[in-house]
């Protein structure tokens, strides 16, 4: 058992600044696509770096993953500003290869419906928080990491 800490943000976390309106956007809306992980394991090449954890949600728009000293991975099943077709969401597992950062992510059940979809990722090295625990959460808009801060330091 992996002696790392998690702390998973909601939908109630991440969704604390008003949701952006999709008008004047150049993404196409979807369907609500659901990503579900359960029995979750995180791995940067193949060091382990998370596991035993879960996740749902019911309109899937990105994941947001905390790595300490890399900085913030955004992801999507869809183009987003800043982003690059990065890998994959294959079932049980998405793998992605971004600016030499190879991670994995892998379930005990199919992360979302679509069996096989691109993943759209973009790494910001810059974004830093005062935690040296690996970060997982989801939002609608991209803005929803900028309140993590404030959550982290409240935690304390």
């Amino acid at each position: 058992m992996s002696s790392h800490s998690l702390i998973v943000f909601t939908t109630a976390f991440l969704l604390v600044t008003a949701a952006q309106s999709s008008a004047g956007s150049s993404i196409a809306p979807r369907s609500p696509e659901v990503i579900r992980v359960v029995d979750g394991r995180l791995l940067l090449g193949d060091q382990l770096v998370l596991d035993h954890f879960s996740l749902v949600q019911s309109k899937f728009s990105f994941l947001f993953i905390y790595l300490p000293a890399r900085g913030l991975v955004t992801i999507s099943n869809r183009q987003f500003p800043g982003a690059e077709e990065a890998g994959q969401f294959a079932q049980d597992r998405l793998e992605l290869d971004l600016d030499g950062l190879a991670l994995r992510l892998e379930s005990t059940v199919p992360i979302l419906r679509s069996s096989e979809t691109s993943a759209w990722a973009a790494l910001d090295s810059t974004y830093r928080l005062k935690v040296e625990s690996v970060l997982i959460g989801y939002g609608d808009n991209l803005d929803a990491p900028k309140t993590w801060e404030r959550y982290v330091h409240s935690s304390r």
